[in-house]
């Protein structure tokens, strides 16, 4: 992940808070980890939608959720 979309996504963590981004969702040591979940999620046939990994703040690893353009996380920092 680029240093951008890290950054941005730390930010909307924090500003969403640590349930919803943290929660009870599972916590991945490591982006490459995560990575392999989201290969495996996304490939499933019966999932709803795409996820992505992205960086947690408060567990210090990574969780998969669903994709957030670049756009929607600035937009989201914004208000």
């Amino acid at each position: 992940m680029d240093e951008e979309l890290h950054s941005l996504h730390l930010q909307v963590a924090y500003k969403v808070g640590k349930e919803r981004s943290c929660g009870k969702k599972t916590k991945f040591l490591t982006e490459e980890k995560a990575q392999k979940a989201v290969e495996a999620h996304n490939n499933w046939e019966g999932r709803k939608h795409d996820v992505e990994a992205y960086p947690c703040p408060f567990c210090e690893g990574w969780h998969i959720g669903r994709i957030m353009p670049i756009e929607i996380l600035k937009w989201i920092i914004g208000s």
